[in-house]
């Protein structure tokens, strides 16, 4: 098995003998994209290797084609093959399967073992080299059943009084359509608004067949929406019309918000550990079924991480990219 299929490097992993970044971090000539979150997406890349969701997702944000190619379906590009499976961080993501002569390295990119009515089912496949995020890799990362984080959610919402404005800030892309979705099936007092970017979002959704309901957008310039539950992404909380509100509660809906300390610090008043990424024991799990000979740990605890799979025995390094 060689050694270098896949480089870190400045701008991403590269794949030398494709002439194909993985996920680069400025414009490149080709990339092979994982999903579209604007740490992914490849923006203002020449050439752009997709599912056909994250194809739809990347013309709503940012206006730009992509070649797109089906879960399962191999594509070459200069006698290396790529495939795309299912990784079920948001919609159209995929973990990244890279071939040469008889070498098979997995790219994870985000991915996440829970299901999520929004996504694919994660399909893990055996390689030999399994390049895998490591966002939650310790183990005090470990995920209650949603349910039970939306019952939380629920109660803590419909708690709050009639004239008050409660904000629930998950990310515009995936987070927030995952949970208006779950949100469905419990009995929220409040009506519920969004902001333009999540109203975006979820209309390429939509378009895609996921089955999402429609809700009003919250008009920040308006009053309107006061007495309601908006969803937003976290950014929004900075705004100015925003802290301005005098009678707001504000959640974050994350999986860092399994720590409480990390509720404090951020001055939430609340805080719902709902991810979009594996728990230590998704990690774990992932490795197992994938089997591969080595493993290389990125964007996360990857030291931390790596140095637990060698002490089980397992080869693994820590890539800075």
């Amino acid at each position: 098995m060689q050694d270098s299929l896949i480089e870190p490097t400045e701008q991403g992993l590269y794949c030398e003998r494709a002439n194909v970044y993985l996920d680069p971090t400025e414009p490149v000539e080709n990339a092979v994209v994982s999903h579209a979150h604007a740490d992914h997406g490849a923006k203002d890349s020449d050439r752009i290797h997709c599912t056909p969701a994250t194809q739809t997702l990347l013309k709503a944000r940012y206006g730009f084609n992509a070649q797109s190619h089906s879960y399962q379906q191999t594509f070459l590009i200069n006698d290396v093959e790529f495939t795309f499976h299912p990784a079920s961080h948001v919609l159209g993501s995929a973990l990244i399967s890279v071939v040469a002569d008889g070498d098979h390295w997995v790219y994870t990119g985000d991915y996440k073992r829970l299901e999520d009515p929004t996504t694919t089912s994660l399909s893990m496949p055996s390689c030999d080299v399994l390049v895998t995020e490591s966002t939650f890799a310790l183990p005090i990362y470990k995920w209650r059943h949603p349910s039970s984080v939306y019952e939380d959610l629920v109660d803590w919402v419909n708690r709050a009084g009639a004239s008050t404005t409660v904000f629930l800030f998950a990310y515009s892309l995936g987070k927030a359509q995952r949970v208006l979705c779950e949100l469905q099936d419990f009995d929220v007092k409040k009506d519920i608004r969004v902001h333009s970017s999540v109203k975006k979002m979820n209309e390429a959704y939509r378009s895609v067949g996921v089955n999402l309901p429609v809700y009003d957008q919250a008009d920040l310039r308006t009053k309107d929406f006061h007495g309601d539950v908006v969803v937003a992404p976290p950014g929004v909380r900075e705004s100015t019309k925003v802290q301005r509100l005098s009678n707001m509660q504000s959640s974050l809906i994350s999986g860092w918000m399994r720590v409480r300390g990390n509720q404090r610090w951020r001055s939430y008043d609340n805080g719902f550990p709902i991810s979009d990424h594996c728990d230590w024991h998704g990690l774990l799990e992932s490795i197992e079924e994938a089997n591969p000979q080595r493993v290389v740990t990125m964007h996360g605890y990857t030291e931390d991480f790596a140095k637990y799979l060698r002490q089980e025995g397992i080869e693994a390094e820590a890539w800075d990219v």
